[in-house]
């Protein structure tokens, strides 16, 4: 559908990039309750690995640009550096 549109580049461009997002999101691995590698972390510590996740969430939405954090920002010496 996104070939036969017909866009100009920089909305192809922009288009394509988010249906990839949403794809990526939208996929089962990336799903608490779809994810059987999430409901065993979450059986096998308890729960505790979404207490984790959830007070991750929170942080990361706490404050501009209110995006995921790849790493853990105190424990990572070149986020410490860049700083």
């Amino acid at each position: 559908m996104l070939t036969d549109a017909e866009l100009g580049w920089r909305d192809n461009t922009r288009l394509k990039f988010m249906l990839t997002n949403v794809i990526a999101a939208a996929a089962p691995s990336n799903n608490l309750f779809l994810s059987p590698v999430a409901w065993k972390a979450a059986i096998d510590t308890g729960g505790l690995s979404l207490v984790r996740g959830l007070r991750a969430f929170v942080t990361d939405m706490s404050s501009s640009p209110r995006i995921p954090a790849m790493v853990d920002q105190t424990r990572s010496p070149w986020a410490r550096t860049s700083r």
